[in-house]
């Protein structure tokens, strides 16, 4: 297969393959503006309805700190008595209060004092055991000790979700020690919820997080990363925001969701597809028009380079040269060729005549002249060493330096191996044994050849 051919498959390849990468990524790259701008806005209403659901807690949290800050409560902690709770924790008051339960928790005293409205009948009735069994929970922390603490959040109960804040009882100049705790609730019902959407503008719920939580996937999702709303697409119509809302045993309780729908998302997806087809239709266009300079000004001069090379080679003739047509990068190459050859032919032509010399002065040399291995092991001699050790060229190419040594010279071969090992040249006089068994002396000057 030619190279036009090869190129010309690769291109379009290429645009086979960019089609396909296009239409599988067109979508979520150009909508992924789109979709950050819905995520952020649905985090955003999502924030606002915690940020609701917050400042109903400060609300119960100034609520308790009034009614704990108080010399009566004080006193009453001290010494618990109806005769309290029924001049003051009235069903007026915790209408006034907009409050659905108040409760005292004195220090020295495990019993709950105070009343709850019914939900249901808005009248007052006595604290519901579930109700007390919460407020005494120790996992929920309510019992506060130090004129500093607070404590507020959500207990969930038989009822429905409930909202409280817990201050300590202390003097009415908020000077302690702390006599016990005052707790104040509200429910998180129909009416409170309603009001808070409507106050926010936002299509607000609170849901069971159990109900939720049950579908693996979602739960998975909300609970990696409890500290930021959790956005979800419902279909290309609308999306939901959710958020966890634990309780104050640190559990899910409730999940705050919201959802808006997608008129700017259904407006893009049109764009995509508009703008998926003009980019393949460019693409297509730009493929065509490389091909057509790649041809032009690359393939054929390279298609004619290559023939010329091919020519070069089989014809074996080592004067010949590339023609060099034109002005072009082809015809500088083929200059930077023909230039190569030249160095090429000259340097082969002077490593002949070198290898000639070097191999007339080796073998004419009066001298023992040889070569060996890191080990010792002889690699070449020269006429020189056969003649003065007696033995002949092939004796001696079977054999290692530690052959011909003296026997009490042959500790120090190691010593001599290392030096050359790491370039250190060696010059020494040593003694060897011929073929007869005759000492011969001899000064060594030796060398690493790399």
């Amino acid at each position: 297969m030619s190279i036009r051919t090869r190129t010309l498959a690769g291109m379009a390849a290429v645009f086979v393959a960019s089609a396909v990468i296009l239409a599988a990524l067109a979508r979520p790259l150009l909508l992924d503006g789109f979709t950050a701008i819905e995520q952020r806005e649905i985090q955003q209403d999502v924030e606002r309805g915690l940020a609701l659901y917050r400042a109903q807690l400060g609300e119960l949290d100034r609520l308790a700190a009034d009614w704990g800050a108080w010399d009566q409560a004080y006193a009453f902690a001290s010494c618990p008595s109806q005769d309290f709770l029924a001049r003051n924790v009235t069903e007026s008051a915790l209408a006034n209060l907009h409050a659905s339960m108040m409760a005292y928790l004195p220090d020295e005293d495990p019993a709950v004092y105070g009343l709850a409205l019914d939900p249901t009948r808005q009248a007052l009735r006595p604290m519901p055991s579930p109700l007390r069994a919460a407020l005494l929970d120790p996992a929920h922390g309510l019992r506060l000790t130090w004129p500093g603490d607070r404590a507020q959040g959500l207990l969930v109960l038989p009822e429905g979700p409930m909202l409280v804040a817990a201050r300590p009882v202390l003097t009415g100049a908020g000077q302690g020690p702390s006599r016990g705790t005052v707790v104040v609730g509200r429910y998180l019902d129909d009416a409170l919820q309603e009001g808070m959407a409507a106050s926010s503008g936002l299509p607000l719920r609170f849901l069971p997080a159990q109900q939720l939580l049950q579908d693996p996937a979602f739960a998975r999702q909300l609970l990696a990363d409890s500290r930021h709303p959790l956005v979800v697409p419902d279909s290309t119509q609308s999306i939901s925001g959710y958020a966890l809302i634990r309780d104050l045993a640190g559990q899910p309780a409730l999940v705050l969701a919201t959802t808006q729908e997608r008129p700017v998302y259904a407006q893009a997806v049109a764009m995509t597809a508009t703008f998926a087809a003009l980019l393949a239709f460019f693409t297509l266009a730009v493929l065509g028009l490389l091909f057509y300079l790649l041809q032009r000004g690359v393939l054929s001069p390279l298609a004619r380079l290559c023939e010329a090379v091919d020519r070069l080679g089989a014809g074996g003739d080592a004067a010949a040269r590339i023609p060099v047509p034109g002005k072009g990068e082809f015809a500088r190459l083929a200059a930077h060729i023909n230039a190569m050859l030249d160095s090429l032919q000259s340097a082969a032509a002077r490593l002949r005549d070198s290898e000639q010399r070097y191999r007339s002065l080796v073998d004419n040399a009066r001298d023992i002249v040889f070569t060996h291995d890191m080990e010792g092991h002889l690699l070449s001699v020269n006429p020189a060493a056969s003649a003065i050790t007696g033995y002949s060229r092939e004796e001696l190419l079977a054999m290692n330096i530690a052959d011909l040594a003296v026997p009490s010279t042959r500790h120090g071969l190691p010593a001599y191996l290392a030096a050359l090992a790491v370039g250190i040249d060696n010059t020494y006089d040593s003694m060897i044994v011929g073929r007869n068994g005759r000492h011969i002396r001899l000064q060594v000057s030796a060398s690493t050849i790399y």
